[in-house]
């Protein structure tokens, strides 16, 4: 059904009446919706997380789901059972053609799908520590978080084959229409290039590592607007959900990747998932089904790739009181 303006107030207000703090709506939100409230909203008043709330389930038609949950859990509340009933929910019987089989995995606007891989791809390069004419050892991939800061992994730039003077950072290589390599837009490191790293995993760490660049080049103008920076946040990961990673395998161009989640705590750190990954894909993020960063790939198994959860590495971050850090914009 149609939701107006002055219907969508009706359930706001009906949502704070019921739900008067964010600890009350956290445990509905993720019950009922599958997702953490904090992926949904990130605001600290509760007008704003309920009205946040709500646009997100409009827009992946789970509205109805919403208010039913509310409505069955607040029985009392008048204003949720009279709105429960302005709702079609239509029972679901053995048989039917069509089911949503993943609560954790929602429907998402195709335009704006592609639209936003689109723009993600323009924040992630390949990391050149000599010319490709010379070798690829030592090859591999990041992305920006910031106007002049890339995240790779730690092991990347802790290489023989690494010496920050000679680095290249190339963006743009892509296949392009008649299928060749583009060349690019490349950036060297800034003198002071270093800003932040964690061990290797094996080592106790997270395998990270914060590379400034000598120029800003997020603030770069391409057709589809500022090239931008990808923000990374934290995720409830389960078996089977896909994942998409974006990459320069084997020094290629940029390419994508999809798998799913095959173990969602590899370790305290880590996750595991079947996505194809090959030489020189270490650093590249990781997206969940709505594109958000959420893990960072730095290995491959025997059977499985695994990458750093997002979660942890903004956690070791915080722990590090590093000068300007907040402004690099990590969580989104």
């Amino acid at each position: 059904m149609e939701t107006t303006g002055p219907f969508r107030k009706e359930i706001r207000l009906a949502l704070l009446e019921a739900y008067p703090t964010p600890s009350d709506l956290r445990m509905l939100v993720e019950e009922t919706l599958g997702e953490p409230l904090q992926n949904i909203s990130l605001a600290n008043d509760m007008p704003t997380i309920a009205f946040d709330l709500i646009g997100w389930a409009r827009a992946r038609g789970r509205l109805s789901e919403l208010i039913a949950g509310a409505a069955a859990e607040r029985p009392r509340s008048s204003r949720l059972k009279t709105l429960s009933s302005r709702f079609e929910f239509t029972a679901r019987v053995a048989g039917e053609e069509e089911r949503v089989v993943r609560d954790d995995v929602p429907f998402e606007n195709a335009l704006q799908w592609a639209e936003k891989m689109y723009r993600s791809r323009s924040s992630v390069c390949r990391i050149e520590p000599q010319p490709l004419k010379e070798s690829n050892e030592g090859y591999g991939t990041g992305f920006l978080v910031a106007k002049d800061v890339v995240l790779t992994n730690y092991h990347v730039v802790d290489s023989q084959f690494f010496h920050a003077d000679r680095v290249v950072l190339r963006f743009d290589c892509d296949f392009g229409s008649d299928g060749k390599e583009t060349p690019g837009r490349t950036c060297g490191l800034a003198a002071d290039w270093k800003v932040a790293t964690s061990p290797r995993v094996a080592d106790g760490g997270c395998d990270y590592a914060l590379l400034r660049l000598a120029e800003k080049v997020a603030d770069d103008a391409l057709p589809a607007g500022p090239r931008g920076a990808l923000g990374m946040g934290p995720h409830d990961f389960r078996w089977g959900q896909p994942l998409f990673i974006l990459q320069h395998p084997m020094a290629r161009p940029l390419s994508l990747s999809i798998g799913t989640v095959t173990n969602a705590a590899h370790s305290p750190v880590q996750i595991a998932y079947d996505a194809n990954t090959d030489g020189g894909s270490s650093g590249s993020p990781c997206f969940n089904s709505a594109l958000r960063v959420v893990a960072l790939h730095h290995w491959g198994e025997t059977k499985q790739n695994v990458g750093v959860k997002a979660e942890s590495i903004l956690k070791d971050l915080a722990t590090k009181r590093i000068p300007g850090l907040d402004a690099l914009g990590l969580q989104s």
